[in-house]
């Protein structure tokens, strides 16, 4: 209805009250799809921001550490799939390693620890911008070679060594990011970790990790 006051309006603005009805008329019918278009057009409304993607994520880490009870840094890799099982927590399964250098009685090496693990993360505002979680892990793991190992063979270094297995348990404190807008999924993050592990040596490292991600 309102459409149809703007066309005898138009209209009206072209023709004169003094001639006949018919003629008011004709000219509105005429002039009814101009000025239809001639209408401004309103603007569309906003969109409400983008809400972050929730799917599996891929996270890729690499940082640095320290072995307080030895007196050793470390260097730290780790890989992550991070799934969700409700909105607010996430399974993690990871690989990771550390390597560091050890004094056994064959002298001082390098050392390079390997593990798997599982892990709940928890996320407790997962529509946020910034994302803080906190996660507990446990992991199985192996030095190569064990400094701290038993000799086994012929071999007169500590490659011959055992390597002991040993578990650990970890606790992460972190924050992730979208990179590149709210609804980006590509994620960076910062997390920091303290370990325990069982076994000879060493048993304690504390570390941090900057992460790359990608939502699936």
């Amino acid at each position: 209805m309102p459409a149809m006051l703007d066309v005898f309006v138009c209209a009206s603005q072209v023709t004169d009250m003094r001639y006949p009805i018919e003629l008011f008329a004709f000219a509105s019918i005429l002039l009814a799809p101009l000025c239809a278009y001639a209408q401004p057009e309103e603007a569309p409304a906003p969109q409400p921001a983008g809400r972050p993607p929730h799917g599996p994520t891929l996270y890729a880490g690499g940082g640095a550490g320290v072995l307080p009870d030895i007196g050793e840094a470390t260097q730290q890799f780790r890989l992550i799939a991070a799934i969700p099982v409700a909105s607010w927590a996430m399974v993690e399964l990871f690989p990771y390693g550390h390597h560091f250098e050890a004094t056994s009685h064959h002298g001082r090496q390098g050392v390079t620890a390997l593990g798997i693990g599982v892990g709940l993360r928890a996320v407790p505002w997962p529509d946020a911008l910034v994302r803080p979680y906190v996660a507990g892990r446990f992991s199985h793991l192996h030095f190569w070679p064990d400094p701290w190992g038993e000799h086994e063979g012929p071999g007169t270094d500590s490659y011959a060594h055992t390597s002991h297995h040993r578990w650990a348990g970890a606790l992460g404190l972190g924050f992730d990011a979208p990179l590149g807008g709210r609804s980006s999924r590509f994620r960076i993050g910062l997390e920091a970790e303290t370990l325990l592990a069982s076994g000879p040596g060493t048993n304690l490292g504390i570390g941090g990790l900057a992460l790359v991600g990608y939502t699936l």
